[in-house]
């Protein structure tokens, strides 16, 4: 009964009409191999919109001080508004960094931010969706009733190598609307770096 009333919560928050959308605007860390774009959101709602911006800055400034304390070489952060309603918005936040010259590469990670618009705390995932363990992750991997897709959104079908294994469950997510949530998970974990992050989909089906 209470997995019904988690699914008919989530259509509900998905499809409500009409939508009042928050206004976001994008601000800027510039400097030599640093480039942080973040979004300030402006609500109605003074007390959300402050814990929401407070909650991001958190992000940006862990970023910027590893930089400027020679932690970093180079930091990227890029941002997205995955979905949104009248009750909530998804955020990803794109980082790269690079922790010193010459290095092959650098490592890349998203972090999904799921805010209450009414309340400007992040939602936990178990308010969406309750998976038992990685094996249960992994075993719908790997019989298709899941999927999983690379940084480009390609679909990859899951990495059949043993050394891909499902390990955790991420509590990392993002909405993606139309009642699909993403698990995120970052280069090595459930597969290679040239996969980048990993988006593991929930449809509503799957769910």
């Amino acid at each position: 009964l209470m997995k019904k009333i988690l699914i008919a919560l989530l259509f509900t928050t998905f499809f409500q009409l009409p939508m009042s959308y928050a206004s976001v605007e994008q601000n800027e860390f510039k400097g030599i191999n640093l480039s942080i774009s973040y979004p300030l959101i402006y609500l109605d709602n003074a007390e959300s919109q402050d814990r929401i911006n407070s909650d991001i800055a958190s992000f940006v400034y862990n970023m910027k001080n590893e930089y400027d304390s020679g932690g970093y070489y180079s930091a990227y952060m890029k941002n997205e508004i995955t979905y949104e309603d009248n009750d909530v918005i998804s955020i990803v936040l794109h980082n790269y960094a690079v922790r010193y010259p010459g290095a092959a590469h650098g490592f890349s990670w998203d972090t999904g931010l799921v805010y209450s618009k009414l309340t400007g705390e992040r939602i936990p995932l178990s308010n969406y969706l309750n998976i038992n363990s990685s094996e249960q992750l992994q075993r719908n991997l790997l019989d298709g009733v899941l999927s999983a897709h690379n940084a480009d959104m390609k679909r990859n079908y899951f990495f059949r190598d043993a050394s891909w294994a499902v390990k955790k469950v991420s509590n990392n997510y993002i909405l993606g609307g139309n009642g699909i949530i993403y698990l995120l998970y970052a280069p090595y974990n459930i597969g290679p770096y040239s996969a980048g992050t990993i988006r593991v989909k929930f449809t509503p089906q799957a769910i």
